[in-house]
């Protein structure tokens, strides 16, 4: 992750597994809310909430990486504030 904070990685269109109440998810982010992210899994979107969910993202460089979703609560340019 070359030192990034989680919280200042753009998550908007990365590929994703996200685990939420022992159910497993895995797409494409393409919307993301204070409380929510959105993802798009074959033909549908599945909205789940980041608070209780780990999610593994894979980054542009091709790491992986393992995220509380509690991390992320808040919209991502205040989340970009509080790194700072």
């Amino acid at each position: 992750m070359s030192g990034k904070h989680p919280a200042s990685i753009f998550i908007l269109g990365l590929t994703a597994k996200i685990e939420y109440n022992g159910r497993l998810f895995t797409g494409t982010i393409v919307r993301e809310t204070r409380n929510t992210l959105t993802l798009k899994t074959g033909g549908s979107e599945k909205t789940i909430p980041k608070n209780g969910s780990v999610l593994r993202l894979v980054l542009e460089d091709g790491y992986e990486v393992k995220i509380e979703g509690s991390s992320l609560v808040g919209r991502p340019f205040e989340r970009l504030l509080k790194v700072r």
